[in-house]
């Protein structure tokens, strides 16, 4: 009788354990993911990396930290929405993948006392703080840039700039090996300051009719202007692939294609 009972909880306990083994194995267990997979990444990440479409956009794979989770009430224009559970106790399983940008992951779980609280509050802003904030200043050149530094062309200069607010408004990356030049401007910001007027509009006159005259030089040399006119990142980073000229395995004659909202 005694060893049909030890039988019997032994096979109750079976299905529990299994459980418990498999959900802890995969977390240290490197996997592999078909968001990371990319021209310098095999696709291989942590366990304890997940997926989450609110972080996915021109500079994140989607890539994100178990302990990051969604709220609308953190999203906003600079924000995806994502938050970090400070109660979360991140395993030390494996470096982080170069890939996750979102969320970077907590050091460690937050179990201080209020004074340990008080002290750090007093240091200023957190490393995560700080790359946070970084983060939410990233603008349109610095996806282009990166676009165009992502598949191998670094031998070119932005000039022609028009800043508004740490914001591009508009911007001229100019190759010199290709003869081309790609003119980024971003419509909602230029319509906003027309729709100012004053000496807001004054300005915007004054560069499109300082950009006229370069466009005629590069055009007088025999130059290419593409033109890119996007506001969201996924509609400047579509722009910047029907650009022939920019592909490494091929040119292009064509002289000016517009991509709008």
């Amino acid at each position: 009788m005694k060893r049909i009972s030890i039988l019997v909880t032994v096979v109750a306990l079976a299905p529990a354990v299994g459980r418990a083994s498999g959900w802890s194995s995969q977390r240290h267990q490197i996997i592999y993911s078909p968001y990371a997979f990319s021209y310098n990444n095999p696709g291989l990440i942590p366990g304890s990396i997940k997926y989450s479409p609110y972080a996915f956009n021109a500079n994140s794979a989607g890539l994100v930290y178990e302990g990051a989770r969604y709220t609308p009430y953190a999203f906003n224009y600079r924000s995806p929405g994502l938050v970090v559970d400070y109660y979360w106790w991140q395993l030390p399983c494996c470096p982080p993948c170069r890939v996750v940008e979102a969320c970077p992951a907590p050091q460690r779980s937050v179990s201080a006392s209020r004074t340990r609280h008080r002290a750090a509050a007093s240091r200023g802003p957190s490393a995560w703080t700080r790359r946070l904030h970084e983060i939410r200043q990233t603008d349109a050149e610095h996806i282009v840039r990166r676009y165009l530094q992502a598949d191998g062309l670094d031998d070119f200069r932005v000039d022609r700039r028009l800043s508004i607010e740490n914001r591009t408004a508009g911007a001229a990356f100019i190759f010199h090996d290709k003869n081309l030049v790609v003119r980024y401007t971003n419509p909602e910001i230029m319509e906003a300051l027309q729709a100012e007027g004053g000496s807001r509009m004054k300005v915007v006159e004054r560069y499109e009719e300082a950009w006229a005259t370069f466009a005629r030089d590069i055009e007088a040399r025999g130059g290419t202007i593409y033109c890119v006119s996007a506001s969201e990142p996924d509609q400047i980073v579509a722009a910047l692939a029907a650009c022939d000229a920019l592909r490494p395995t091929g040119l292009s004659d064509q002289i000016t294609m517009v991509a709008r909202e």
